[in-house]
């Protein structure tokens, strides 16, 4: 989805870890993703705690728009080829069945998994997007995020926010988000829809390529993959279980001249 997302080298060798997730954290607290050693994963790789009123909201959302539903039919009956893309009219059941529009993507397959993304194509389902993100108070989690940066909390802003969901993921190619932003572009990962009794389902390489670690999805906490992190999809197959995940995705950044994003202060605030 990101043009701004680098490919791992292939002669890359690594050693597994897992990441700590023993202390919760609380809503809008930060913490550096680190290995059960202590070792950090990297400069900008972070998990942020939530709030349950924001998993609460999104996870209604998804519900409500039928996206949780279209979901379903892609990661288990009916998945687009590699590739492929279309768009999808949704009503919102408490819109007065205002149109909201979708665009439905599944990435090319050198991704090696089966994941969909699902992003919103109008402004009618922006503007949903983000008034649910309102009302679950993401702009607490933004002004978390500008502090720990170095950012005044009306400097930072959404760039993008859509859904992700996969069911099915075999050696998923290690990718960069935002590359070379001076760490001030960051992926927020919130999970929503999780498969019961699962394995890791996100892995993180360190800066100097060395080590790997595997984590966790935990419900009321976001992963917050930051410039140049390192990352992937982990293996796992659902599938013959009819199952499936999903995950929020939103893209934040520092404002600056040549972005032309939304001021998440005046959308979120």
């Amino acid at each position: 989805m990101s043009s701004t997302s680098n490919l791992a080298p292939a002669y890359v060798k690594v050693d597994a870890g897992i990441v700590s997730t023993n202390d919760v954290l609380g809503p809008n607290k930060l913490s550096k993703v680190r290995l059960n050693s202590g070792l950090a994963i990297g400069k900008y790789a972070y998990r942020l705690g939530l709030s349950e009123r924001l998993t609460s909201q999104l996870t209604h959302f998804l519900e409500e728009s039928g996206i949780r539903d279209t979901f379903r039919v892609l990661l288990t009956q009916n998945s687009l080829e590699p590739g492929e893309h279309l768009s999808l009219p949704l009503n919102m059941n408490n819109s007065k069945n205002s149109e909201h529009l979708w665009n439905i993507q599944r990435p090319r397959s050198h991704w090696s998994n089966n994941m969909h993304w699902i992003a919103p194509a109008n402004t009618n389902a922006q503007n949903a997007y983000l008034e649910t993100l309102k009302r679950g108070g993401f702009d607490f989690a933004l002004e978390s995020i500008a502090k720990q940066f170095g950012m005044k909390k009306d400097e930072i802003i959404i760039h993008h926010a859509f859904f992700i969901g996969v069911s099915k993921a075999t050696s998923s190619f290690v990718h960069q988000d935002n590359p070379d932003s001076g760490g001030r572009g960051f992926t927020v990962l919130i999970p929503l829809r999780l498969v019961e009794y699962s394995g890791s389902e996100l892995a993180f390489q360190t800066d100097n390529r060395e080590n790997e670690a595997w984590y966790k999805y935990r419900m009321n906490e976001a992963v917050l993959v930051g410039d140049g992190t390192w990352h992937k999809t982990a293996d796992c197959d659902y599938q013959e279980m009819n199952e499936y995940r999903i995950c929020a995705n939103i893209y934040v950044c520092h404002k600056n001249p040549i972005n032309n994003a939304t001021n998440a202060k005046g959308v979120v605030s």
